[in-house]
């Protein structure tokens, strides 16, 4: 992931956030495994960038299906409400990292980001472990 930091460092985002899972999800799964990969980049990261990780500013109200075999446009319309801001005030004015796992379509990602930028973030940056093809 040090690629990740490297670019992103330049690009000035002040905070870093996985894309989270609805809590029953996370509840059978015991971990979002998008936090658990930042976290074993923590040794990786900008030093200054190890506090920025905010596991709980965003969060997923809806529990959507695994979008794995759905169309991209049925992905876009299952995600376009799935996500709301739990913590405004730690995303005003901020440039924001969303980090998700695997990207498919962008969907997911890009759900999330207009959501933040709806709660007064300055701007949204995003970025995939993997990407599927």
């Amino acid at each position: 992931m040090t690629p990740l930091w490297d670019a992103i460092a330049g690009q000035g985002a002040e905070v870093v956030c996985p894309v989270p899972l609805h809590p029953r999800r996370l509840r059978e799964r015991g971990y979002n495994q998008v936090l658990e990969l930042l976290r074993a980049a923590g040794p990786d990261m900008p030093r200054d960038w190890r506090a920025c990780i905010l596991s709980d500013a965003l969060s997923r109200r809806i529990d959507t299906p695994t979008l794995g075999h759905q169309s991209p446009a049925l992905r876009r319309q299952i995600v376009a409400s799935a996500f709301e801001v739990a913590r405004p005030q730690a995303v005003i004015g901020k440039r924001i990292l969303v980090v998700d796992d695997v990207m498919t379509t962008g969907s997911t990602l890009a759900a999330c980001a207009l959501t933040l930028l709806a709660a007064g973030a300055n701007r949204v940056m995003v970025a995939a472990l993997a990407r599927a093809v």
